[in-house]
């Protein structure tokens, strides 16, 4: 009982350090410290071969300055689209109450059609019967 209990906290703390960690590595905030660090640091100490400036160009760039850009971005995105995905939800609850609506109406006309057939019915075995009286008053 107490590993599960440990567990859950364990859980529950990787969750919420995970949830904090997306949100500071996906900030604008994040990518101007590290694009200024990495400029700072090739000021400093500026690479003495072509070869290994391209190099700290391609992995300070990809690694540091490109992928925070890239998860702000997804999660532009992602805010995009789970709008989109309201929008949506909202349109289709009011479509749907809409439809239960016409559906309301309709059950409304299928009964007062069953009641009219009901009384088509009876006045036609009203008619029958007055056929057969006649026809035995003519005998």
């Amino acid at each position: 009982m107490n590993a599960k209990r440990s567990t859950s906290t364990f859980q529950r703390f990787n969750s919420w350090l995970a949830s904090k960690l997306a949100i500071i590595m996906s900030s604008m905030w994040l990518f101007w410290v590290l694009t200024i660090v990495i400029v700072v640091a090739g000021l400093l100490q500026p690479p003495s071969d072509p070869y290994m400036f391209v190099m700290f160009v391609i992995s300070a760039g990809f690694q540091a300055i490109a992928l925070p850009v890239l998860a702000f971005v997804s999660n532009i995105q992602g805010d995009r689209q789970e709008k989109v995905m309201r929008e949506v939800h909202e349109a289709t609850m009011k479509e749907l109450e809409m439809m239960r609506q016409e559906n309301a109406a309709l059950r409304k006309l299928l009964s007062e059609s069953r009641r009219l057939v009901k009384e088509v019915d009876d006045l036609d075995v009203e008619v029958d019967d007055l056929d057969s009286e006649l026809d035995d008053l003519k005998k």
